[in-house]
């Protein structure tokens, strides 16, 4: 795959774009579905006079992904940051406008969360194998773990703008966009359906979702987040969406057990390991799909009470979903619950 598809699969498909809502039918949606980043997207368009050439529209989103794709790919060794973690050296590389912008949102989420979010974990999540390389999954030698960990620290990776470059202000830094590339390809991807006077629309990349404007008539989009439940699916809650970005983290998905205990592909940067908590999932409602892709991932990280904390002091709309005595707890922002 080319981006390690460190967040974990969403059932989206619930009420989106099937015939579920009263007075909905296929008949009134254009379907287009692919794979690009490695992973699959789903784009649903509800049909308008203007819109006269959906292959046409296709081939250009699938040209806007491999794009983004190209710059941003751990797995393609020409890539941008493929290029840039190659290099073991501190001096200013130059990167795209497009890469440029994630990896900045990054650093402040990672201010934000004070560290919790952090993009220079790319050589821990190839040691627990949860990155490019096919591996059996073991729990890593504990001697190269904490020499990895050396390596880890947002803040040495510094943006020059005047320039658009960036550097490592360790040479042995290794960075890793995947929890956060596939939420800016879903805005880009929206920012182009926008462009081409599409009003009604769900982009959806990985399980990343952004909508605009209704799906029927007065009716909002409805989309499903997943009980995060490992051996099978099912919708836990629906939202009902319009204008908004939704992204989810979770542990029920991408993980491997051993003697039974489980081993979560969301790494904590301040022990390079699995994070150990009640939660089994965050999602993040946000204008910016980019920004809840990251956003869901710290307050993974930080777990039910001190990520619950800063949802709330920054006003973020989150849901989050513990573990607790076989059971499930949830627990939302006032920003989530008035959304709903």
């Amino acid at each position: 795959m080319a981006l390690s598809n460190l967040k974990v699969w969403f059932l989206v498909l619930f009420l989106v774009a099937t015939g579920c809502e009263r007075g909905a039918t296929k008949n009134n949606i254009i379907e287009m579905t692919g794979f690009s980043m490695g992973t699959s997207y789903s784009i649903k368009i509800v049909k308008q006079p203007k819109l006269s050439n959906s292959q046409s529209l296709q081939k250009q989103i699938n040209s806007l992904l491999s794009d983004i794709n190209q710059q941003m790919s751990t797995y393609l060794p020409e890539s941008e940051i493929s290029q840039f973690n190659n290099s073991r050296n501190t001096q200013w590389f130059s990167i795209s406008p497009r890469t440029f912008a994630v990896v900045s949102e990054a650093l402040r989420i990672s201010k934000l969360s004070q560290g919790a979010f952090d993009i220079t974990l790319g050589g821990l999540v190839e040691l627990w194998g949860f990155g490019r390389k096919e591996q059996k999954k073991i729990v890593p030698n504990e001697k190269i773990l904490e020499q990895l960990l050396n390596n880890v620290g947002y803040y040495k990776v510094e943006l020059r703008s005047s320039t658009t470059a960036i550097r490592k202000t360790d040479s042995l830094s290794v960075i890793d966009l995947s929890a956060i590339a596939k939420g800016y390809a879903v805005d880009r991807v929206v920012e182009f359906l926008e462009g081409e006077g599409i009003e009604n629309f769900l982009v959806e990349v990985g399980g990343e979702i952004k909508t605009r404007g209704l799906k029927n008539k007065s009716k909002p989009w409805r989309v499903a987040i997943e009980s995060p439940i490992s051996d099978q699916r099912s919708v836990y809650k629906v939202v009902a969406m319009t204008n908004m970005a939704m992204a989810t983290s979770g542990d029920y998905r991408n993980f491997f057990e051993i003697d039974g205990k489980r081993y979560s592909h969301t790494l904590d940067p301040k022990t390079g390991r699995p994070i150990k908590n009640e939660l089994a999932s965050v999602t993040v409602l946000h204008n910016s799909c980019m920004t809840a892709d990251a956003l869901a991932t710290a307050l993974m990280v930080l777990g039910p009470k001190i990520g619950f904390d800063l949802a709330q002091k920054h006003q973020i709309a989150a849901l989050f979903i513990s573990r607790k005595n076989g059971k499930f707890e949830e627990k939302m922002t006032p920003q989530f619950s008035n959304l709903l």
